[in-house]
């Protein structure tokens, strides 16, 4: 066999193998674009059969052993993870790291098939607490520090990231709680949780913002309430806007940098 083939053979061998590692995990740092996955799995959950779906952002690196912070975000009823590329995630998260306006961060975004079940009748806030979260920390690179792990959603991901939040409290260090229709648990489940928690778990950091049209705002300022009545650090925010897409697309940017800012970053140490 001339040596001519012989390099053409090793040449084919070796971009095909490039060629497997780049349709695998590893191309989602190549692409420009979110990449959707599927849990590659059968639900161990009772009653659920079919695979999470979700997209998730990956920012570029050159450097493969890199981890950073992560954010999980919910989308709303009658929505699935499709909202947050219509809204520009993607664009705007690729402006503010290039910019040095944030530090990278990962962002996870599930679907959620059964949103018009009640949430009180549903699995998913346990699927996405052992089955997504678990997956995600094995299979990229995020960190695993409570600290470096944020949860937040709108509307009815908003309610779903405050009941994942304070059923597994110490889990995540934010709560970001956009448009947020009504407060999940009584008050005294809240003064519960921060009583049984106080000096053993950091306390959890929380944004919670609506639009002074928004017909649930009642709900978002009763949650404030229960959280200054234990003393709870948090923040509210209230500006022109209703209960839409058009809201949240306009307060997207500001989303992302108050979990950037608040998330913990080795690399930024």
């Amino acid at each position: 066999m001339s040596n001519k083939k012989i390099f053409l053979i090793i040449y084919n061998q070796l971009f095909l193998i490039f060629g497997m590692l780049c349709l695998g995990i590893n191309v989602i740092r190549c692409s420009a674009e979110p990449v959707r996955k599927i849990l590659p799995y059968k639900s161990a959950m009772i009653n659920y059969s079919e695979p999470i779906k979700f997209s998730i952002y990956l920012p570029e690196s050159d450097d493969q052993t890199d981890k950073y912070p992560v954010l999980y975000l919910l989308h709303g009823q009658s929505q699935d993870e499709k909202i947050w590329d219509q809204m520009g995630i993607k664009e705007i998260a690729d402006h503010l790291i290039s910019t040095g306006s944030i530090s990278p961060l990962v962002i996870v975004m599930p679907r959620e098939e059964a949103y018009m079940e009640k949430i009180s009748e549903s699995d998913f806030g346990n699927r996405i607490f052992n089955e997504l979260i678990p997956y995600v920390e094995s299979n990229f690179p995020v960190l695993t520090d409570p600290a470096s792990r944020a949860i937040g959603g709108i509307s009815r991901g908003a309610l779903w990231a405050q009941k994942i939040a304070f059923n597994h409290y110490g889990t995540f260090g934010l709560l970001g709680q956009h448009s947020l229709p009504a407060a999940v648990f009584s008050d005294y489940v809240i003064y519960r949780i921060y009583a049984d928690s106080e000096g053993k778990i950091p306390l959890m950091k929380i944004r919670i913002d609506s639009g002074t049209e928004d017909p649930y705002l009642k709900g978002a300022l009763a949650f404030s309430k229960q959280l200054a009545d234990v003393k709870a650090p948090y923040t509210l925010v209230v500006e022109p806007g209703g209960h839409d897409p058009e809201y949240w697309k306009e307060h997207l940017e500001d989303y992302l940098i108050w979990y950037a800012d608040n998330l913990k970053n080795p690399a930024n140490d």
